[in-house]
């Protein structure tokens, strides 16, 4: 799809296109394989492109809802999305190191094995590292509710606890 054909499909205007104008509503692109150039949307609720495997570098959208993202598995250096609601990246192997995005909701990160040093999300809801098995140096998210190591080990997991616990007394 073009960027032109994207447009007229989403009735949008080139500044919405671009994310200076806010795109009010859902954006549900299912069928789209792939990200035109420049499309950095604003969209006030959720915006779904589950159906690409890749992100473009320069995309990085504000989504006042949730971004859905589900089959990219390698994301660009710069991509920081401000995300409202939940962001899944449920196929993403690895993080790149800048990668420290702003999450009012939960952060779907399931199939990453080893964390970029440094990676420190804000998150208001739940960080799901359901295969991370190793925590890197200065690994510091900021969570809401809850933080998901599944694959850790326990002494790994009792000590990442007791951190939480101490940074929660110290607040």
């Amino acid at each position: 799809m073009t960027k032109e054909q994207l447009k007229t499909y989403l009735n949008i205007t080139e500044n919405q296109y671009l994310g200076i104008d806010v795109i009010h509503g859902n954006v549900q692109l299912i069928d789209i394989k792939k990200i035109p150039k420049g499309f950095n949307p604003n969209v006030s609720g959720y915006l779904d492109l589950d159906s690409i495997t890749h992100v473009s570098k320069g995309f990085s959208p504000t989504v006042g809802g949730s971004l859905h993202l589900r089959n990219v598995t390698k994301l660009p250096k710069g991509f920081n999305p401000t995300v409202g609601g939940y962001l899944y990246l449920d196929s993403v192997t690895e993080i790149p190191k800048e990668f420290n995005p702003i999450v009012g909701d939960d952060l779907y990160l399931r199939s990453v094995v080893r964390l970029a040093e440094g990676f420190s999300p804000v998150l208001g809801g739940s960080l799901h590292l359901d295969n991370t098995t190793k925590i890197s140096k200065g690994f510091s998210p900021t969570v809401g509710i809850d933080l998901n190591l599944d694959s850790i080990t326990k002494s790994q997991r009792d000590l990442i606890q007791l951190l939480v616990v101490v940074c929660t007394y110290l607040k």
